[in-house]
This record gives structure tokens, C-alpha cells and sequence, in this order.
């Protein structure tokens, strides 16, 4: 299959609910600034799409298919080592998927892969409830929970993904799963795996995790400085 043309990239941005950004265009330049490491300012990838929905990234996901190219995956663009944003790849982007919400009969927390972890604390912390997520505010949910997740409650409650209790997850042929541990078979392992490995599985669009009661919260600053030149 042929790289795709013009027609085909303008196709895809009709298809789907968010928007395509491809270079030349005014966007473009500024999508790679939005990495938190700014070694990768300056790469450069074929095009981004940020998707609003599950249905945008099954779209995309079967346009990369067909074409044969290579695809980055970002939430909040805090890879350090720049996986989110490769020179040629497609990058979804789910920034948009972003909403957060606390479900008080079973007392978690259901987020999207776009939502922060300022996003999910703030709205925790108005219930009075509190989860295992990193330390970064500005980090998206999506690519730190996924692959880990360690934070200012790991010693208390473990990683973000010890406290995941369900997911969605579009696979690469499109297929939306709907992931628990009441999953049986094929689903179960995929829940398994993709609670650290999601990112090579496929796109994660919403994830739900166990909530705590916020206790006291204690802070401090410890600083080791120099005697010789504070003396």
C-alpha cells in the first residue's frame, strides 16, 4: 500500500469527530512543543489526529493499518524518551478524552486517557477521596497509569495500576474491549497485559481505579545544603 495522499489524510479528518493536523499548517509546528521534554521540539511526524472518542481512534486506527505506518500514542506528552512523538508516525493524540468521574456507589474513579493527574486529584479531592497516580500534575493519565504509575501513595496503596479495576481498550484491527476482572478467556489475559502494557496493545479510552478516603496530608521541604559556604 502506497504512503497515503492528500485526498486520503483530508478523508480521515471528515471521518472523525476531533481534527487532523498536518505540516504546513499553522498548528503544526506548536504540536511538537507540547512535549514535556524538549529534545523532540524539533520531530517531525507525518501527521497528528486527536481523537474526541473511541469512534475516532477505530478510524484512524484502521487509516494506519491500511497504509502500513508506523503510529505514536500521546496523553500527555510526558515521554522522556519521545515514544509519543516519532519522526513519520501517526500521532493519536487524547488529550481530548479527558473527562473524570467519581462514582460514589462503588467509590472509584472512571478517567479518560487524556484527563492529567491535576484533572483527577482536583476531582477527587472536592469528594474527599484520593488514588494512586504519579507526581507530575501535567502528566496525562493515560500513558503513566498504563505503564505503572508511581506516586506520593505507593508505599500506602501501590502503583496506579495495582488500583485499576476496569478499562476500554481499542485494539489495532479497531475492536473496542471492555476489560474487568470478571473477564474470562482471551480477556482476561488482555486485561492482564494491559495493565502495563497498554500502550503495545492498543489505545486505552477510559480507565476506572479504587478510591480512598483522604486522611491528613503532611508536606514538607528538606534541603541538604553546603556548610562550607552556608556556615
Amino acid at each position: 500500500m502506497p504512503p497515503p495522499t492528500s485526498d486520503d489524510i483530508v478523508g480521515l479528518d471528515m471521518m472523525i469527530r476531533g481534527q487532523v493536523i498536518v505540516p504546513g499548517s499553522i498548528l503544526y509546528e506548536a504540536e511538537a512543543k507540547k512535549q514535556h521534554n524538549a529534545m523532540y521540539h524539533s520531530n517531525k511526524p507525518a501527521f497528528y489526529v486527536h481523537c474526541k472518542d473511541a469512534a475516532d481512534i477505530q478510524e484512524t486506527l484502521k487509516f494506519v493499518t491500511k497504509h502500513r505506518m508506523e503510529l505514536s500514542i500521546r496523553s500527555g506528552g510526558h515521554s522522556i524518551c519521545g515514544s509519543s512523538i516519532r519522526n513519520g508516525s501517526v500521532v493519536v493524540d487524547v488529550g481530548r478524552i479527558c473527562d473524570v468521574d467519581y462514582d460514589e456507589s462503588t467509590e472509584s474513579v472512571t478517567m479518560g486517557p487524556g484527563a492529567t493527574l491535576s484533572d483527577v486529584n482536583v476531582h477527587l479531592l472536592r469528594r474527599g477521596r484520593m488514588t494512586p497516580v504519579g507526581v507530575i500534575p501535567a502528566t496525562g493519565c493515560g500513558g503513566l497509569i498504563t505503564q505503572g504509575g508511581v506516586g506520593w501513595l505507593l508505599h500506602r496503596y501501590g502503583t496506579s495500576v495495582d488500583n485499576v479495576i476496569a478499562m476500554t481498550i481499542v485494539l489495532a484491527d479497531g475492536t473496542l474491549k471492555e476489560l474487568d476482572h470478571s473477564s474470562t478467556g482471551d480477556d482476561r489475559e488482555l486485561f492482564f497485559a494491559a495493565r502495563g502494557a497498554a500502550g503495545v496493545l492498543g489505545i486505552v479510552t477510559s480507565i476506572t481505579m479504587r478510591t480512598y478516603p483522604m486522611e491528613n496530608v503532611t508536606g514538607g521541604l528538606w534541603a541538604m545544603l553546603d556548610d562550607e559556604k552556608y556556615s
